[in-house]
């Protein structure tokens, strides 16, 4: 069975489904506002990276259920 991987937000700290986690700092996220990334692109950016499911891959996600 595959599982959609999530994220969890909790401020600047986003973890995954996994356990693992980044945390992004003041300066970091001055520094990406100053390239122009949006708070939705950098979001997106650290989920590609938490998952590694690229967020440029628009298939169509099949879900299953089973039934006992």
């Amino acid at each position: 069975m595959n599982a959609i991987p999530f994220i969890f937000l909790d401020g600047w700290r986003i973890f995954s489904d996994t356990g693992q986690y980044v945390r992004i700092t003041d300066s970091e996220l001055e520094n990406y506002e100053e390239n122009g990334l949006s708070h939705d692109e950098i979001k997106s950016i650290v989920y590609s990276y938490l998952t590694s499911t690229s967020v440029m891959d628009f298939s169509p996600v099949i879900n299953q259920s089973y039934e006992f």
